[in-house]
């Protein structure tokens, strides 16, 4: 009986040598030599990145919120256009211009507020909602234009006066750094008319003074007369 037992002991302080000398080996094979910090390149003075830390903290080490919505802005670049033909081929020309009012009148409301998740990043929808990268949400429509108390825009925010309109949201949202050179609003704005429609509608039920929607027969009318 003695004589097995000494035979498992061996067998198994053999099995653990062996499992030692596989690990040495592997690693003197494999070795992974991570960088702390990022790869020099000639011509470029940017702050190294310490990858060590990305590692441990991804994906916090994006930092703060304004990182995470330039990301999300620079992201949405990267869409593949929708107008391209399935085999590669060219670009439709722009979407005809379909007057707001004909556009608000076909709102839907739901495909409005899946769309304005994307407004979230930097804006709180809620009423009292906090000041996050913008201010709330809540409102916008009928507010003035940079007439949020207690939020720091830009300059030309500021100044520019007047109120978000129906119509202002619209032209604002297809290009707010054309619409508003110097702005720090990171949105590169909504090509697709019926999208900045949708949002726009659904932006108007979340306020205490929404303003006057269009009726489709309305809409319908204005169409005819163009």
């Amino acid at each position: 009986m003695s004589g097995q037992l000494g035979k498992i002991t061996i067998a198994v302080l053999l099995a653990s040598l062996a499992a030692v000398l596989s690990s040495l080996v592997s690693q003197a094979v494999y070795v992974v030599d991570y960088q702390e910090s990022a790869f020099e390149i000639e011509g470029v003075d940017e702050d190294d990145v310490d990858l060590a830390a990305l590692r441990r903290d991804w994906p916090q080490a994006l930092g703060d919120r304004r990182d995470r919505a330039e990301l999300i802005s620079y992201m949405s670049e990267l869409e593949p256009d929708e107008d391209e033909h399935a085999e590669g081929g060219e670009a439709e020309g722009p979407e005809p211009a379909v007057p707001l009012n004909q556009r608000l009148a076909q709102a839907d409301l739901a495909r409005g507020e899946q769309l304005s998740a994307q407004c979230q990043a930097c804006h709180s929808i809620e009423e009292g909602g906090a000041v996050r990268l913008g201010p709330t949400l809540y409102g916008v429509t009928g507010r003035a234009v940079g007439g949020y108390e207690g939020f720091e825009y830009s300059d030309v925010m500021a100044g520019h006066g007047g109120d978000w309109t129906l119509e202002e949201l619209d032209t604002f949202l297809a290009d707010p750094m054309g619409t508003m050179p110097g702005t720090r609003m990171i949105y590169v704005g909504g090509p697709q008319q019926q999208d900045r429609a949708d949002v726009i509608a659904y932006l108007n039920t979340i306020t205490n003074t929404p303003q006057p929607m269009p009726e489709r027969e309305e809409a319908e009318e204005d169409e005819d007369e163009e």
